[in-house]
Parts: structure tokens; sequence; C-alpha cells
């Protein structure tokens, strides 16, 4: 009877008990059901329920601890009713898993369903599959698997992928019978339905064979799952979601030529005919997902692509282009693509029909370009040529100008390609020309008069590319100082750079006349290392390119206009002249770093991409030390302007500390682009996370020496803090950025490097001048991470700067100053004057007033001002009153008032500032550590409490004063008491500003009675820190109590004394623990204890007050 008497206890009300939201009540419920799994009374029902219950909890059982007391119930189950369990369990599984079968998949949901997931792969392998009853368990396990593991693969988290392999591997490792499992599954999931979770399902299960050297086991299902993914991926009304296909890469990894062609092709082609707004914007993502060489399909593949590069849809073309791109990326024929290329250059002459809209062109040719992204290695020669001597042709032909410039940046695309690297090759070959016939061509277009600055700079663009790509291939050696190679071809152009160069000093606003001369400067750069006499090249390297007091070509105005191509060019002008020409360089360097820092913040990543490579080039010289810091610096000015995706500008957290005043109320993810560098939604600004990256970057480069490290940390820091690069992380994880940027660069124990720089960190931002409110908010996020990372050498400085502050600044200025602060400038606060002149809103009409009238009575007389005064107003609010006219002598009296009223603004605005900055190096610290700086509480609390007499600290008195009760030195049941204790402690203090009104509901002597009672309840003494504001409160109301003096008597000031008793006897050994006497108010516990003996004379006082100062 007892037995069941216990079971129906724990079993009472289970389906609400079990939902608590208390860790501690979830972990008494589940531990009861645990302890009555053992009892011979247990029934299947009751198994039954329980397992029904355990999908309950998911939604509100989120931490770890819980989530593992769920699985100890389940561990649990098993192993006293292992039948019961895997039949009822595996069921609960399915029908929740059914709940998300066509719901759409979220982060939130995925993290939510991994923990289900893991329950299903411990009922998995504890399974004995040679009972029959379990098989059909088993499968309804692996239909439950199949969508839960759908929804936890859209997280995207690498972390929870990795999870759930290892759990997936480890269950068919560690079950009792591995191959039996593994068949066991493998016929489930031929059961299952072909849809989404089948397809992810099946991936993994491929992936797992794989890893388990199982290859031959693949065949028995592969088929299968390719039918499934044609079907749902390829053939489907509706697009795949993109994770869908790429955790499909298992699969699609396997796919043989054969395979590829039988059953991929003729289903690509059906879709692309039937609906290719369905399947193109993910062609591209399955395309990537094979190992093959798609040489031999690429030209049927091209034509279904190519189809859609004329399409009168935007989006379609911008697709097609990136579907070429990634189709090229698995092709390694150079006679295949030779023929997709002829295809698409016919497509351009209209093969298919003439193209007569210069949109439509120009997508063809960036589909041409996109497939210079080919991975040919070999005999790639015969196809760059081949494929330059076709775009020459459409060059030669074209007259639009935007047509132009594309097919020009298609041709630059494939000059990369004209000199492979060679690999590190001994001898490397000699440079190579460009064809003749191109640099005929060139010669010819520069020649026209027609000719635009656009389609100019983008020859001369090409050129560019031409003489990088001849410096790749020769291994990043020097281009030949003869007349060989590309460079020898660039000198005959030297009149055309040199004319296109001096247009823009003739015409520097034009952007498209400057953007043009920018590839021109480069080239010239480049011929003057092989020629040093002549003598017209000299003269526009020293007058323009080389000037920096007059650089025009890297004006920042200018640059904000260019295209991706012309930014990208800017930044190689940038970093030839840093690298070659530095010690020729006249004026300030600003322009060379500024134009670096937009192209490595640009929202594009191929721009941010190149960007870092010439980075690199400079880094790998060795002034990189002087590049990374004037970088750094450049950045910080950059931060106050660049704009930021989804940041709004925040007031900084230190506005909290509320100065009063006039004004106050109070791994980076690759983009896909296409050939110009453009993709449908780019965004128009850089985001937060890349924005940190970039900074991440400029710190990380390896040849960094020891003390170059210090260096770069301390002008990396406040960048690391700056609200534009956190704001894609909560505030409370500011800090692990920061760690990450001094991680970065190597430097791994924080504390001592915080030592090791103690004089400076403490000379900037404890009392260097910076302003509370500067933009990014960046000093005071890195103040609170050095005071977290070491309180002890930050907050020692920082109270000293507190203190002296206090005690040597006279806050407790006159009410009438404070008002005349807080009074807008050009207006009177003290208005007794404008009355004594009669100007004190139409007060003028008091002076033809008289207590006798024959007309009028008094009071009819003030009712007819009262009147005046009204309609007065009124058109005050109209802006149609009109101006006081004052007498010379009156206006001299009203200049000398404002004048003596904005001296005394003006010191009280600076009193304010220096008020403001005090209290905000308090927060800050605070904010860093809050558990260190609660150990000087005893010295801290009076010293804000003694500013309480100053009208412009007592409002952010009260503020910070209340904060800092949030340090963790009460428990959580003792909140609501410390907020009482800081409210009555602060109404005794009789602070001279507004309380609020809430405060004042209770009356203070219950207030202070209410307190008193608790303290003396408390079951243990409170911590150090804790005891402090409670001794603040006993202080006032014995001490320096003129507000409340009802509250004292004899019982209250025994229960005093008693507390102080308790709390006197506090110890500990370690000096940083709360209960350490140290953290006492002990210089103030004396004073007031032999004020009371000395004042009071009542014995058991004495009495009580003597045995306080023995146990202290």
């Amino acid at each position: 009877m007892a037995v069941n008497e216990k079971i129906s206890a724990v079993l009472k009300d289970l389906p609400l008990r079990i939902l608590t939201p208390s860790y501690n009540e979830r972990k008494i419920i589940l531990h009861g059901i645990i302890s009555i799994l053992d009892e011979p009374e247990i029934t299947e029902p009751i198994i039954k329920g329980v397992s029904k219950l355990l999908p309950t909890t998911l939604h509100s059982y989120k931490d770890h601890k819980s989530q593992g007391l769920v699985k100890s119930v389940i561990f649990n189950l098993l192993k006293h009713h292992p039948l019961w369990t895997n039949q009822h369990l595996s069921q609960s599984i399915f029908n929740f898993s059914q709940t998300y079968k066509t719901t759409n998949a979220t982060k939130s949901v995925a993290k939510c369903l991994y923990a289900p997931l893991s329950w299903s792969f411990i009922l998995m392998k504890s399974l004995d599959l040679s009972n029959d009853m379990n098989k059909a368990s088993f499968e309804t396990l692996v239909r439950a698997q199949s969508i839960l593991m759908s929804h936890v693969v859209a997280s995207t988290n690498p972390k929870l992928l990795a999870s759930m392999f290892k759990s997936l591997r480890t269950t068919f490792e560690d079950s009792l019978a591995p191959p039996v499992l593994i068949q066991q599954f493998g016929d489930a999931l031929l059961k299952l339905e072909p849809n989404y979770h089948t397809i992810i399902l099946g991936s993994y299960f491929i992936r797992y064979l794989k890893s388990a050297k199982l290859d031959s086991d693949i065949p028995k299902y592969k088929n299968f799952l390719l039918d499934a993914f044609i079907k749902m991926g390829i053939s489907a009304k509706v697009q795949p979601p993109v994770y869908i296909i790429r955790h499909a890469q298992h699969l699609l990894s396997t796919v043989t030529p054969d395979e590829f062609k039988t059953l991929f092709l003729p289903a690509f082609q059906r879709s692309m005919l039937r609906s290719p707004e369905i399947l193109l914007p993910v062609v591209r993502f399955i395309v990537e997902q094979f190992a093959i060489d798609l040489s031999p399909y690429s030209l049927d593949l091209g034509k279904l692509l190519g189809a859609n590069l004329y399409s009168k849809d935007d989006s379609l073309r911008s697709h097609a282009v990136l579907s070429l791109r990634s189709l090229s990326t698995r092709c390694l024929s150079s006679g295949d693509l030779a023929k997709l290329v002829t295809h698409l250059v016919a497509v351009f002459n209209g093969s298919e029909g003439k193209l007569t809209v210069p949109g439509y062109k120009m997508s063809v040719l960036e589909g041409i370009g996109s497939l210079s992204e080919n991975k040919v290695s070999q005999d790639s020669e015969p196809l760059v040529k081949s494929t330059l001597e076709q775009l020459l042709k459409i060059l030669e032909t074209e007259v639009h100008e935007k047509t132009i410039v594309v097919a020009l940046q298609t041709l630059t695309a494939w000059l990369r390609k004209l000199h492979p690297p060679q690999g590190g090759a001994k001898d490397p070959s000699p440079p190579t020309p460009l064809p003749p016939t191109l640099i005929t061509m060139f010669k010819k277009c520069l020649a026209a008069k027609s000719i635009s600055p656009v389609v100019r700079g983008a020859y001369f663009a090409c050129l560019v590319t031409a003489l990088d790509a001849e410096s790749k291939g020769q291994d990043g050696s020097e281009p030949s100082r003869g007349q060989g190679g590309v460079l020898g071809q660039v000198k005959e152009f030297q009149t055309d750079l040199i004319k296109s160069v001096e247009r823009a000093v003739a015409q520097p606003t034009q952007a498209a006349v400057v953007h043009e001369a920018i590839p021109a400067a480069i080239l010239l750069l480049r011929v003057s290392k092989t020629t040093t006499d002549d003598t017209k090249l000299n003269a526009i390297l020293e007058s323009t390119i080389l000037n920096m007091k007059k650089q025009v070509l890297l004006s920042e105005k200018i640059l904000m206009q260019a295209t991706p191509e012309v930014t990208y060019l800017s930044a190689v002008l940038a970093t030839e002249l840093l690298l070659h020409k530095s010690s020729s360089l006249r004026g300030p360097l600003t322009s060379l770093y500024r134009t670096l820092l937009l192209t490595l913040t640009s929202p594009q990543w191929d721009l941010r991409r190149q960007a870092r490579g010439l980075v690199r080039s400079l880094y790998g010289s060795e002034d990189r030390l002087t590049y990374a810091l004037e970088l750094l610096r450049e950045m910080s000015g950059l931060l106050n302007t660049i704009q930021i995706q989804g940041f709004e500008s925040k007031s900084p957290a230190s506005a909290a500390t509320n100065g009063v005043g006039p004004d106050s109320s109070n791994k980076e993810n690759k983009d896909t682009t296409n050939s110009t560098g453009l993709e449908p939604g780019t965004p128009e600004c850089i985001s937060s996370s890349q924005l940190y990256a970039t900074l991440l970057f400029l710190v990380s480069h390896p040849a960094f020496q020891f003390d170059d490290k210090d260096r770069l940390a301390l002008a990396a820091l406040p960048l690391g803090a700056h609200d534009k690069l956190v704001a894609h992380v909560r505030p409370e994880s500011v800090s692990l950025l920061l760690t990450n940027v001094l991680h970065r660069l190597n430097i791994r124990d924080e504390k001592q490097f915080v030592l090791a720089h103690e004089k400076e960190l403490i000379e900037t931002y404890v009392h260097g001048t910076w302003e509370v409110n500067a933009p990014g908010n960046a000093h005071n996020n890195v103040l609170r991470y050095l005071t977290g990372v070491n309180p002890a050498v930050i907050w020692s400085p920082i109270f000293c700067t507190l203190t002296e502050f206090f005690e040597k600044t006279h806050l407790a200025i006159s009410n009438e100053d404070y008002f005349t602060f807080l009074t807008p400038p050009g207006q009177i606060y003290d208005k007794t004057l404008l009355e004594s002149l009669g100007a004190s809103g139409g007060d003028s009409h008091l002076t033809n007033m008289k207590r006798e009238s024959k007309a009028y009575s008094y009071r009819d007389q003030l009712e007819e001002i009262q009147l005046r005064k009204e309609l007065e107003a009124k058109k005050a609010k109209q802006g149609k009153v009109k101006e006081t006219q004052y007498t010379p002598k009156q206006k001299e009296a009203i200049k000398a008032q404002l004048d003596k009223e904005s001296d005394i603004r003006s010191r009280v605005t600076k009193l304010n500032a220096s008020l403001v900055r005090m209290l905000n190096l308090l927060r800050c610290a605070f904010d860093g550590h809050p558990a260190y700086i609660a150990l000087n509480y005893n010295a801290l609390l009076p010293l804000l409490l003694s500013q309480l007499n100053s009208p412009l600290a007592a409002p952010a008195i009260l503020d910070i004063y209340e904060h800092l009760i949030r340090a963790g030195i009460f428990d959580e049941r003792d909140l609501s008491f410390a907020h009482t204790v800081v409210r009555a402690t602060l109404r005794l203090a009789s602070p001279r500003c507004d309380l609020p009104q809430a405060w004042s509901q209770e009356p203070l002597p219950r207030s202070i009675e209410r307190c008193l009672a608790y303290m003396s309840s408390l079951p243990a003494p409170l911590s150090g820190p804790g005891f402090c504001f409670c001794f603040q409160l006993i202080r006032y109301m014995l001490a320096e109590n003129t507000v409340a003096p009802d509250a004292v008597t004899d019982t209250s000031v025994a229960t005093c004394l008693s507390v102080i008793a308790d709390h006197s006897r506090l110890r500990h050994d370690d000096i940083l623990s709360i209960r350490h006497p140290i953290t006492l108010p002990r210089k103030n516990m004396f004073s007031l204890l032999l004020e009371l003996i000395g004042k009071l004379f009542d014995i058991p006082v004495h009495y009580q007050g003597r045995i306080c100062l023995v146990s202290y």
C-alpha cells in the first residue's frame, strides 16, 4: 500500500508539475519518476504516460542541465522497461516530429528539435532488433529522425551539425549488433517517402558509410536517394531550400558520369524548359555539390543556362551568370569549355535571335566572363587565346558604351588566365606578350575621337590586369626590364597614359575623367620602374601622382562614385605608391590609407578579398608595422562615417550616469557575386561582423614581431570595442570580441598584457580627456573590458580619481546657479529684471492699474490683464507677437544679466562635464567587474552619499547608487529588500533633487521598520558589501536623522546594534571574498558606535555597543 501511495504521489498532477520553470523543482520531479521505475507495481500504461509527457518538456527545458535530467529518465526507462519504453517513447517522438513535418525550418526550431533527435539515437542504440515489436518501433524512429534531422541541419550551426553526426556514428558503432543495425536502418530508409527529410537523412547515412569504409553498401541506397533528390530538388514545382541542396553533398558527391548523364542531365533539361524561374536560382548550388568533371556536359548545360542570359527577368539573367560560374569550376577540359564559349559568343551575335536590348548583351558577356573561373590547369592557352580573339571581334563592332565596358571587363577576366602561375618552376618562362591583334585594336580604339573616358579607362584596366597576370605567372617577380613581355607593350601607350592623367588634373571634379586616370597612373608607375631618363614621364609623376598635397586621383568624393573595378584599381594605385614610391611621396599619406580602408570595407566580398591581397603585399615588406598602425589609425576615423547594415547610432551606456544638462533627456560570410562584383540583393553597406573580420585581418599577419603585437593591440582595442564593430553581438559579449583581437595577435594572457601596459592604459582610459559621449562608445567598452580582465590594476586609479574629484571640487552649487545652468542659452532665468523693466509677459499693464478707479474695479482690471496675457500667449504660439521694445538703458541691463548668467552656465557646464566623466568611470568599472568593485563599497558608498547635497550631482547619484546593488552580493530572494534599503537610505539623506513618487507611497518610518525587521530575521549575516548598504541606512537613521526622527526608538537602536554585532563577526581567509572583514565599513562602524556610546545613556545600549566593539 505504501508503494502505491509513493507512485501516486509521484504521478499526481505530473503533466502540470513537470512544466515548472524552476530547475530545482524539475530535478525533484524527474528524480521522483526515476525512483519508482524499479517498483513491481509499475505497469505499461504508466510507462506510456511518462513517454507521452517527455516531449512536452522540449519547449520549456532549454538549458543543458534540464535536458540532462530528461535523458537520465530515458536511460532509466530503458534500463528497467526496455520493451515498453522503445514502443511508446518511439511513438511519442514520432508524433512530436509530425507537428514539424510541414513547418519551415528555422534556427530556433533546430535547437529545440536536436533534443528529441538525441533521444532517438539513445533508443536506437539500445534496440534488440531480434524482437518483431522492436522492429516496428525502429521504423517509427527512422521516420521521426528524417524530420528532426532535416530541421537540425537548417540551423547551419557547425557545432550542432558535428555533434549530430557524431551521435549518428556512435549509434551505429556502439549498438548491440552494428552490421544488423546498419542493414535495418538502410531498409527502413528505403521505405520512407521521397521528400526533403529523406534526402537529408540518406545523405548523412551515406556520409557514415563512407567514413566507416562501407562504400560497397552505398549502391543499395543511392539510386533511391538520387531519384528522391531529382524529384524534390530538380523536378519539383516549388524551389527547394538551399540548405537541403548543400547538405545533400554527401549523396551528390557519389554521382558517377554515367549517372549524371542518364539521370541528372535529362532532369535539368526538362525542368529548365518547363519552369526556369524555379530551378535556375538553385542550379549553381546543385552543380557545386558534384565531384565529377562536368566538362563533357558543359555545352548541354550551357545551352540551357545561356537561353536565360537574355531573359526579360533581371534576376534570371543574374542567376544564369552565377550558374555558369559554378559550372566552370567543375570543368577541367579546355576543349569542351571552348565549345561553350563559342556557343555563348554566337548567342551574342544573334544565333538564337538578334539581341537588341543592351542589358541582354551585357548579361551574355558576363556569362562568358564567368567561365574564366574554370579549373583548367593544362593546355589552357589555346582556350584563352581563342576566347580573346572572339571578344576582340565583339569589341570591333560594338558601339554601345556600357556594353563595351562590360566586354572589356570580360576580356580582363580572361587575361588573368593568359599567364598561369609557374608552380615553383626553377626556370620560369620568358615574358609572354599579349596577342598583337589585341594591341593593334587597343591602339585603334584609343585613337578614336568618339571614345569616352569610361571606355578609355576600361582599356587601361585591361593592361593593368595583363601586367598583374604576367607578374603572377613569374611567381610574383618583377616584370622584365627589357622591351619584351606586356610591360614593353604598355610603353607604346605612354603618351595616351600621360594625356589621361593630365586631363584628370585639368578636370578634377569630373568623376569619369578621374576614374580613367587611375589605371593610367598605375601603368605609368610600372613603366617608371624601367625608365629613369624620360623627362615627360618624370614630370607628370612629380607634379601629380607623387604629390600628395595636390592628389586628385584618390579624392574620397570621387571614389564614392566609382564602380567596383575602379575602386579596386584605386587601392592598387595606393599600394604601388606605398610599396615602391614611399620615399618620393610628398605630403600626408592619409588619402592612400583611406583608399585602402574604403576597399577593405566594401560591402562586396570580391573587393574585400582583392583588397586583402594588396594589404598582404604591404605586410610582406619591412615597414609592415607602420602600414598596420596607419591603417588602424585611419580606420578609427572611418568608423565615424561608415554606414553599417541595420546599425542605428545608440547613445552610449554612459548616458545612464545621467549627467544633468540642457541637452540631457537621457567567421566572415562570403558573398556570392557575379563577374561584375554584384549580386541581386547585395547590401549597400558592410555588416558589423564583416567590419570586425576586417579588423582581425589587419592585425593577424604572421610576420609581426613580438613587440609589434603589443603596439598593434593597443591601437586595435578601441577599434574592436567600437559600437559599429560589436553591433552584431549582445553587450555582454563585447569582451569576447576584444579577447579575440588579442588572441589573433597571439596575446593569450590578457591579465598580464594589462599589467605590462598599466601606465599607458590608465593614462589613456582613466586620465585621458576623451569625451563620455564620443561617437562609437569605444572608450567605455574598452574600460569595461580592462576592468573585467584585471580589476586590481584599473580600479585603484579610478577610485583615487573619484575621491580626489569629490574632495577638491565644490559641487554644492546654489539652486539659482543650477537652474540658470538648465536655462537654454539666450534666455534669462532671473525674471525679476524683466518684471522690474515692465516687460514680463504683458505685465507692463500693471503700471497703469490703480486700486481705485471710477470706471473699473480692481478685480475687473486684474481680469482684463489676465485676458491680455492669454491673447498675447496665443499670438506668441502663432508667431504673431511683436518683440517688446526696450530702451537702450534697458537693453544694457538685460545684456549684463545675460552675460552674468552665461558665465554661471559656462562654469556649471564644465563642472557637470567633469562630474559626468567621473561617474562614467565608476559605471564602466562596475559593469566590467561588479564583484570586484563591490569589495570596495565600504569606502565608495559614503563617498557617493556625501555628494547628495549638490543639485548637480544628486540625480546621477540616485541612479548609480541603486544600480550598485546589482553586483551579485544579494541573493535573489533579498533583492527586493535591498531596493527598500537603498530607497530608505536615500530618503533619509535628503538629496537636493526630486525623488520618484513611487518611493513615497510608504511612510519612511514604516519603511525603516520593515528593513530593520528583515535584517534581524536573516538566518545568516549578509555579505560584507551587502551590509555596507544596510549600514548606511543605520548610520543615517541614528546619527544624521532629521527626516524621520520617530523611527529612532530604543527597540530600533537595539536592533541596529544587534545587526552590527552579527556582521562584525564576518570572517574569511580569502581577502577577495565578499565575507572577508576587510569589506566591512570598519572605520564608520567604530565612529558610529563610539558616538552612540557617548550620546546615549541607556545601560543596555552601552552594553550592546561595547559587545559590538569587542566582537569586531
